[in-house]
């Protein structure tokens, strides 16, 4: 009797599956890209119903790939974007440039411009790289570093130099004259240091400013407008 029920249980466990068969699905889940759009043919859902139409674009390219949600999932099965990277900074002189990660780069690297002794960054030292594999924004370049001299002007002009380092006349540096009266300023000129350590041109001079001379009054006072008792011409 023992050996009946023994043949039995090797004849079923031949016969039925060793697994558990799946009902065919009625629903299919987002699709997750992280390195693409995904957009679908119906509005956004937790799930989506058969039928829907999924779209796939890669941010690293210019293709688009369809998958539609089927019983048996999507199909076809949309495929991974490459992870964008970013290209290797080659066009630097006078300089070296250091990357915050190994190649490849990858979103969020950042890349940093170093200058040789006598040489100064102008323009952006730090540029990180975007997820769409573009670097953020045009590393800058080593320049002589050299300064011009200091502007003489006759008063009541005033220079004010345009680094961002007080005082400073590296090359790029721009000088311009103020000339005020009155707490305002009448005219302004302009010149930029140049890399020869040579300002691009003479600063203007301002307009002469001159005075009258008082008035003596014996026995009552004298009033000015305004006053200062200048005359401007």
């Amino acid at each position: 009797m023992r050996l009946k029920y023994a043949v039995v249980f090797i004849v079923l466990s031949i016969i039925l599956p060793t697994g558990i068969c799946e009902s065919p699905r009625s629903q299919c889940e987002p699709v997750v890209e992280p390195n693409g759009d995904v957009t679908y043919s119906t509005l956004p859902s937790p799930l989506f119903a058969l039928r829907t139409v999924a779209h796939v674009k890669c941010r690293s390219s210019t293709t688009t790939q369809r998958s539609t949600c089927t019983p048996d999932g999507w199909e076809p099965i949309p495929y991974a974007c490459p992870t964008p990277q970013c290209e290797e900074i080659t066009d630097v002189s006078n300089g070296t440039i250091s990357y915050s990660h190994a190649a490849p780069y990858v979103h969020h690297t950042t890349a940093t411009l170093a200058c040789d002794q006598g040489y100064t960054v102008v323009g952006s030292q730090i540029v990180t790289c975007g997820p769409d594999g573009q670097w953020s924004e045009h590393l800058g370049a080593c320049h002589f570093d050299v300064e011009c001299p200091v502007l003489e002007v006759i008063p009541p002009g005033v220079v004010v130099y345009s680094y961002h380092e007080q005082e400073s006349r590296k090359q790029g540096t721009k000088a311009l004259l103020l000339c005020p009266y009155r707490n305002t300023v009448q005219h302004v000129d302009t010149v930029t240091c140049l890399r020869n350590g040579r300002w691009s041109g003479v600063l203007a001079t301002c307009p002469k400013i001159k005075t009258c001379s008082s008035i003596e009054m014996h026995n009552g006072l004298v009033a000015y407008s305004p006053p200062e008792r200048l005359f401007h011409f």
